[in-house]
C-alpha cells in the first residue's frame, strides 16, 4: 500500500516505521557533520506551515558533473498530497563539464541553461522588487536613501548586462527559439517594476526614480560626457540659488539638433517639472553656421531659428541655477542632450536604457503610445 493511497495520519506512522537508524544514516555516508557550506534542519517553528500529520514530502535531485565533481543541477519536492511544491533549475557553483543527459531525463544543455537564466532572472526581479519596497518605505536622510538604493542599482546592472550580452545578434542567433520567449519575458519584468505612473506622490515619485539611475559604468559605458573639457559645465552641490524643495528635484529634459560645419549643436531645450510645469523652453542658435535643421526629426525650421537670441552658454547657466549635482534628470537618450548641452550630471534616469528589446532602445515614439497612449512625433 503506498504513502499517496493512505490518509495523513496513516501515512505518518507507517513511514515512521521505516525511518533509518542512526547507524544506516552514518553507514549509508549520509552528511553528518555542519562543515561549512552545509545546512541542517532545526525544531519545528511557526515558520513551517504544515501539520504534523502532513509532514511527508519525496525527494529528488539532478546533478551534473564540474571540475569539482557533482553539484547540484535541479530540486523536485512532492508533498505527500501529491502536489509539487518545488521544481526548480540550479545554477552550479563552478562551470559544467558534463551534463550526464542519458541519466538525467531532460536535462539537456539548451533546456537547463533556458531554465536556470529564467530562474537567475526572478530572483533578481524579485530582489529589486523589495529593494524598491524598502525605498519607497524609508524615512531617513537623502544620502541614507541613495546608499539603500545603491543595491537596486546593481540589481537592476546585472539583469540589463545579462540581456546585453545575449542580445548580442551572433549570440542571440546561437540559441533555440524557446529563447526568445525568455527576452520578451525580461522585458516584461522591466515594464512591470519600472512603471512610474503607479507611484503618484512626489516624495515615492523622488525614491523610485533614484531606483533606476543609471550607475558609474553606465554612464561612462554609454557615451555621456565625464570629463570638464572645454566648453563643458558640470552640475555642483546643491546651494541656496537651488529654488526647488529637495523631493521636488527631478525634472524631465528634451533637446533638438540642428548640424553644422562641427557635427550637432544645440537648436532648443525644453525642461519640465515633476509637477509637469514648464519651466524652460527656447531657442537656442547655434555658434557656426546651419547646414541641416533635421526638420523632419527634429521639427526645427528656418523661421524658428530666425528668432533664436539664446546662446549655449546663457543655457548652461539657467540650468546650472536650477539643477544641482543630485537633481535627478529624466529623458530618452539623454546622452545624446548632454553632449550638445556640453553638461556633466551624473543623477540620470534614462528610457532608452530601461526599455529595449532585441533591436536595442525601443523608440520615443512607441513607448509614448505603449505607456501613455499618446501618439507623438
Amino acid at each position: 500500500m503506498s504513502f499517496m493511497a493512505m490518509n495523513s495520519k496513516s501515512a505518518y506512522a507507517l513511514a515512521l516505521k521505516y525511518i533509518l537508524s542512526s547507524s544506516q544514516i552514518e553507514d549509508g555516508g549520509f552528511p553528518t557533520k555542519l562543515e561549512p557550506g552545509f545546512v541542517k534542519t532545526a525544531p519545528r517553528k511557526s515558520i513551517h506551515e504544515c501539520t504534523r500529520d502532513d509532514d511527508i514530502f519525496a525527494l529528488d535531485c539532478e546533478m551534473v558533473t564540474t571540475r569539482v565533481g557533482k553539484e547540484l543541477a535541479r530540486i523536485s519536492v512532492v508533498d505527500i498530497h501529491e502536489n509539487v511544491v518545488l521544481d526548480v533549475y540550479v545554477k552550479p557553483k563552478n562551470e559544467i563539464l558534463d551534463y550526464n543527459t542519458p541519466r538525467n531525463i531532460g536535462m539537456d544543455s539548451q533546456k537547463y541553461t533556458l531554465s536556470s537564466l529564467k530562474q537567475d532572472i526572478v530572483d533578481n526581479n524579485l530582489h529589486v522588487k523589495a529593494i524598491i519596497q524598502d525605498i519607497l518605505a524609508f524615512r531617513g536622510s537623502l544620502a541614507d536613501l541613495e546608499n539603500l538604493n545603491e543595491a537596486g542599482r546593481a540589481k537592476i546592472s546585472a539583469l540589463r548586462k545579462f540581456q546585453s550580452h545575449f542580445f548580442d545578434r551572433d549570440s542571440f542567433q546561437s540559441f533555440p527559439k524557446p529563447f526568445e520567449s525568455l527576452f520578451i519575458y525580461t522585458d516584461v519584468i522591466h515594464c512591470n517594476v519600472f512603471k512610474m505612473s503607479d507611484f503618484m506622490d512626489k516624495n515615492s515619485k523622488s525614491a523610485y526614480a533614484l531606483a533606476l539611475l543609471l550607475s558609474g559604468s553606465q554612464i561612462q559605458d554609454g557615451g555621456f560626457p565625464t570629463k570638464l573639457e572645454s566648453g563643458f559645465v558640470m552640475t555642483a552641490p546643491r546651494k541656496s540659488i537651488h529654488e526647488c524643495g529637495a523631493r521636488d528635484d527631478i525634472f524631465a529634459l528634451d533637446c533638438e539638433m540642428v548640424t553644422t560645419r562641427v557635427g550637432n549643436e544645440l537648436a532648443r531645450i525644453s525642461v519640465v517639472d515633476i509637477h509637469e510645469n514648464v519651466v524652460l523652453d527656447v531657442y537656442v542658435k547655434p555658434k557656426n553656421e546651419i547646414l541641416d535643421y533635421n526638420t523632419p526629426s527634429s521639427g526645427i525650421t528656418p523661421e524658428m531659428m530666425a528668432n533664436a537670441t539664446r546662446d549655449l552658454a546663457s543655457v548652461q547657466a539657467e540650468l546650472l541655477r536650477m539643477f544641482h549635482s543630485r537633481t535627478i534628470i529624466v529623458g530618452h537618450g539623454l546622452v545624446n542632450d548632454f553632449l550638445a548641452l556640453k553638461l556633466i550630471h551624473d543623477h540620470i534616469v534614462d528610457t532608452s536604457v530601461i526599455y529595449h528589446n532585441e533591436l536595442g532602445a525601443k523608440s520615443l515614439k512607441n513607448l509614448s503610445k505603449e505607456k501613455l497612449g499618446r501618439t507623438i512625433q
